[in-house]
């Protein structure tokens, strides 16, 4: 097979990785509203939101963007075809939904095109992208509004540079697309910035051996990245101007509000947490065929990255730092979705699978069985823990429970086109007929779906209280003041931790009665308040 031909070949199968996962995510995607950040999400695209109110390391501008084009362009196609409001709207949320399964097709064509260039054959392609694609969590965030898969996307486009530049004569070029590559990353996702930690160093290493002109390189380099990142140094330049303070505005941008003890692993640590993020990371884990990445990264560990051709060593070198860096960074950063932020170290695993099927020299008919196997696991796997859990009410207890929402379900089964608890949700409190003047009080899990339909267009109630407004006990007291003088006020949860000024709601002073999927806050007569201990949220 000439050259030109075989990449004719290799252009056609990564395309055709693209379409048949962009097939099967689109399927799979979410069709209505969502809970927590993913509908914290769809209220931000719909309502046009780059900035948010937790920093800059929280507001994924390019993210926002892609997904925002998406929704509006569904919108202007609904209504050319005569499409009523709802239908538009529906439309609109699910284009925010598929935009997820968008990135992530790219991502699985270039982690293709990527270990396609390095072993030379598609088996191990083939086989990785199929390990990835459909492991448990990979295709949880693809079928439902997130940012994690296009920050994927940006890896593999970063990965495919590197080998591009390995092998190609013409080195301002991909170093130009790999910087722009990271630029446009750390406008979508800080996870950028761990790559730059290995990417800047190699990019040297790369000049210098070519004995290319250093400041050239870094010249286009940096020319590259500003030019990705132009968004994200926008939101800085804006946030930086407003508030005077540039280390503060340098904070944002790294931690965002409040999350820096966090990022850098000093905070406490809710073990029981941590076990259950640990225990639905394995669920995606649970496939004989990751044992291929165990193989290939304990050869390259063993012969100290000297296997291979020399491009391939340095290769190997990247990906191992890479892998490392992704994995430190997520068995320490103890979050409540601890668990998505697995997608970056999973990605690189699965490259190493590829590495390590073609160490093995499968037959090219092995193939389909691998494949087969993966597609096997990554639904049986599920839908079995999924059902015994359900079944036996084991270890999905929680200290609330969300209208609708069957939690096994919910954080095991990787499809969202049947998850529709939160538009039952939203369905139910339209239908209670809140007047104007009336609020509703909720955590932020369950407020994002609210503001996102909200933001749809469709009127709900006065005002929507979560914990990013940062109300004060003082302010939400004058607030509660008025509800003997027409004005109706609503909990979602009244679960300390759960409860916004759950210091003043919680206290005693405040009971509960439940009118529909909401609680209605009624004041005890005669009861004063007191200072309730303050519980995480």
């Amino acid at each position: 097979m000439t050259e030109k031909n075989n990449r004719r070949v290799c252009f056609a199968c990564a395309l055709g990785v693209f379409v048949l996962f962009l097939l099967i995510y689109s399927l799979t995607a979410q069709r209505g509203l969502s809970w927590q950040d993913s509908g914290e999400f769809q209220f931000r695209v719909l309502s046009g939101d780059y900035r948010w109110s937790s920093g800059i390391a929280r507001a994924h501008p390019l993210y926002i963007a892609i997904a925002q084009a998406l929704s509006v362009t569904t919108s202007w196609l609904f209504r050319l075809l005569g499409a009523n409001p709802e239908t538009t709207f529906a439309g609109r949320v699910y284009a925010i939904n598929f935009a997820s399964g968008l990135g992530m097709a790219v991502a699985l064509a270039f982690v293709f095109s990527c270990i396609r260039r390095v072993t030379g054959h598609y088996v191990g392609a083939w086989i990785a992208v199929t390990v990835l694609g459909f492991s448990q969590m990979v295709w949880w965030m693809s079928s439902m509004a997130e940012v994690y898969t296009w920050s994927l996307a940006c890896l593999a486009v970063e990965l495919y540079c590197v080998v591009r530049l390995l092998e190609t004569s013409h080195p301002l070029r991909w170093m130009a697309i790999l910087f722009l590559a990271n630029g446009m990353h750390a406008a979508i996702h800080d996870f950028a910035f761990l790559d730059l930690a290995v990417l800047v160093p190699f990019a040297i290493w790369y000049l210098l051996r070519s004995r290319g002109r250093l400041w050239v390189g870094a010249l286009t380099g940096s020319v590259g990245w500003c030019v990705g990142a132009a968004p994200l140094l926008f939101l800085f330049g804006e946030e930086w101007r407003e508030t005077g303070l540039f280390w503060e505005t340098v904070k944002s941008l790294l931690f965002g509000r409040e999350f820096e003890s966090v990022v850098m692993g000093t905070g406490p640590v809710r073990w029981r947490l941590v076990l259950s993020n640990l225990a639905l990371v394995g669920i995606g884990f649970l496939n004989p065929a990751w044992l291929f990445a165990i193989a290939s990264v304990t050869r390259t560990v063993q012969d100290g990255g000297e296997e291979g051709r020399g491009e391939n060593r340095v290769f190997r070198i990247v990906l191992v730092c890479l892998t490392i860096l992704h994995f430190l960074f997520w068995v320490r950063y103890f979050v409540p979705d601890q668990a998505t932020f697995i997608l970056p170290t999973a990605a690189l695993l699965s490259v190493w699978v590829g590495l390590g099927v073609e160490r093995m020299k499968l037959a090219p008919s092995r193939t389909i069985e691998y494949a087969f196997l993966s597609l096997s696991f990554s639904i049986l796997v599920p839908l079995v823990l999924a059902k015994a859990l359900t079944l036996h009410d084991f270890g999905m207890n929680r200290m609330r429970q969300l209208p609708f929402r069957q939690e096994a379900s919910y954080w095991i089964l990787p499809w969202k086109h049947t998850e529709n608890s939160a538009k039952r949700f939203i369905e139910s409190v339209a239908d209670m007929r809140l007047g104007t003047n009336d609020i509703i009080v909720a955590d932020n899990t369950a407020a994002a779906p609210l503001q996102a339909f909200v933001a749809g267009g469709h009127p709900l109630c006065g005002r929507i209280i979560s914990f990013q407004d940062r109300i004060s006990p003082k302010e939400m007291k004058s607030l509660l003041d008025g509800i003997s003088e027409g004005r109706k006020a609503y909990l979602v949860s009244p679960v300390p931790g759960y409860t916004p000024c759950g210091e003043l709601l919680l206290s005693g002073c405040y009971r509960f009665h439940p009118e529909g999927v909401l609680y209605r806050i009624l004041p005890i007569t005669g009861r004063r308040s007191r200072p309730a201990e303050r519980r995480g949220s």
